[in-house]
């Protein structure tokens, strides 16, 4: 069985300049997530259970891209 020689070691990338930490990457794909469900629900004709998942974007993630969504659709919901 080959074995790599102890002078081998395995290459890491580097995460881009561009690209934000995993944590907030992380997190921005849960709010994305749960925006994702909150639309459905709206365009199912569940506008009361989307208002609480647009509701939990904006309050567990409010600084991602997906709360400023969120609370133009709360906005939306609650003005009608």
């Amino acid at each position: 069985m080959d074995r790599p020689s102890p002078d081998s070691k395995a290459k890491t990338e580097e995460p881009d300049a561009d690209e934000a930490p995993v944590p907030q990457r992380k997190a921005a794909d849960r709010a994305s997530g749960l925006l994702a469900i909150a639309r459905n629900l709206e365009k199912a004709g569940k506008p009361a259970i989307a208002l609480g998942y647009y509701r939990d974007v904006v309050k567990k993630y409010p600084d991602s891209p997906a709360a400023k969504t969120a609370r133009e659709r709360i906005k939306a919901l609650t003005d009608q």
